[in-house]
């Protein structure tokens, strides 16, 4: 008899294109699959099946991360490649405006400056009104380039400023809209042990149906990752390797 514990280690290889590289999904908070089959009943006469013929089978996955692997989404369930250059959030950077005929104020990363998100008054918490030409107070200019342009009267004025930027020596992943059809696949390998007596199940073609990542209070973010297992060119769906049979 053979017991586990644990989620054990979920570890994926893309199979549709080459040149990829193996990975392990990531920090495995529990792993499921959950086979399942529609099944005929013969009936005669009486109350009971007097025998039965499974139809279509189905075996279903998941797997709960405490973290995802980036390599992971990147082949296993987008199917893309990376490409350079991360995007960062700066949140709330503070500043004060500054100068007059204009009163300007320039963000700190203003090299490889991205998009705003937003522009408060530090003493009051409230935004700043982008408009095209200045003429009241609580307005600003956006020049596009980290550099904002406000009425002169607010110079002084305490300012926090939310935005993003481009770093380099980081990757991102830009998913686009495929055309139906497009299906990244994989096979898995699931390991686990306990006591000494390691078990392998190889599912040798999956697809990735689902990805779900809750962001809540008072909480970790757990991804989620829901596969599909089908039967690879040989006909095989699962292989199970166990150390021994008793």
């Amino acid at each position: 008899m053979i017991t586990l514990a644990g989620p054990g280690v979920l570890y994926g290889t893309r199979t549709d294109a080459s040149g990829t590289t193996p990975c392990n999904f990531g920090k495995v908070k529990s792993i499921s699959l959950d086979v399942d089959f529609t099944v005929k009943e013969l009936t005669g006469q009486f109350q009971f099946p007097i025998d039965f013929a499974r139809g279509v089978g189905k075996i279903a996955g998941k797997a709960k991360l405490a973290a995802i692997s980036p390599l992971a989404l990147m082949n296993l369930f987008w199917g893309i490649s990376s490409a350079t250059g991360e995007t960062f959030t700066q949140f709330l950077e503070a500043g004060t405006i500054t100068g007059s005929s204009p009163a300007t104020y320039q963000v700190a990363n203003h090299t490889g400056f991205g998009a705003t998100l937003e522009v408060l008054n530090a003493a009051t918490g409230l935004p700043f009104v982008a408009v095209g030409v200045l003429s009241a107070n609580g307005q600003y200019v956006d020049g596009g380039n980290g550099t904002y342009t406000f009425p002169n009267t607010q110079t002084g004025t305490a300012i926090l400023v939310s935005y993003t930027y481009t770093g380099a020596g980081s990757f991102n992943l830009a998913v686009n809209n495929q055309l139906q059809g497009f299906t990244p696949s994989f096979s898995a390998v699931v390991y686990n042990t306990k006591n000494g007596k390691p078990v392998t199940y190889t599912l040798p073609f999956c697809t990735a149906s689902k990805l779900s990542r809750d962001f809540k209070e008072s909480d970790f973010v757990n991804p989620e990752i829901d596969f599909m297992v089908g039967a690879n060119a040989a006909g095989q769906v699962i292989v199970e390797n166990y150390p021994e049979l008793s």
